[in-house]
């Protein structure tokens, strides 16, 4: 589908009163005569006028319903903040972390709390690398600097922590190596990766 018969159909069509607007529009911003700016035309423009002036949130949803049928879903969860409907409040929640929308999911949550809601949707948890034995980060960087055959003093002044957080690290990286020296974690090390030899 062309971008001009979505915005025609988007738009119910041009709107002639629209179109110096958007040929000014058009004209005023830089880099205009760019390709992502050739398709734009009269109907794009008045459907983002028309997208101005749209309803927002109203108690019954016309405003959702209206954005949902222009096939925009943010802006139909967003016209029903507002509205102090718990069920739509919800549905719209939905949307925003489906659409990783968490500015506009946390408008939403801040709504149902104070409606009384306990159960808000939460923004989805970033899925973290996965490192093997379970080794932080931190605790990488550690083993990476034993591998060159630093002490802990070394490595504390190195990644600018104390030599106790050092000592600590150490320890963890031993126990979830399975290893009983740091010659020994450094070799698991080597093996699984993570220090180039």
């Amino acid at each position: 589908m062309t971008a001009e018969k979505f915005c025609t159909r988007s738009a119910g069509g041009p709107q002639s009163a629209s179109t110096p607007i958007c040929s000014a529009t058009i004209r005023s911003i830089p880099g205009r005569n760019s390709s992502i700016f050739r398709w734009v035309n009269a109907p794009a423009t008045s459907f983002l006028i028309r997208a101005r002036s749209a309803p927002r949130a109203t108690p019954d949803g016309r405003a959702a319903r209206w954005w949902e049928e222009r096939g925009c879903p943010y802006d139909s969860a967003l016209a029903l903040v507002g509205s102090g409907d718990i069920k739509a409040l919800l549905s719209a929640a939905r949307v925003f972390r489906d659409l990783g929308a968490l500015p506009a999911l946390a408008i939403a949550a801040r709504e149902l709390r104070e409606l009384g809601v306990t159960q808000v949707p939460h923004p989805p948890r970033r899925a973290r690398p996965s490192r093997p034995a379970g080794l932080t980060d931190r605790e990488v960087d550690v083993l990476r600097l034993l591998g060159a055959g630093l002490r802990n003093a070394d490595i504390a002044a190195h990644l600018v922590i104390s030599t106790r957080t050092v000592d600590h690290h150490v320890s963890a990286i031993l126990k979830k190596l399975h290893a009983r020296s740091r010659g020994e974690a450094v070799s698991a090390g080597i093996r699984l990766g993570l220090i180039q030899a």
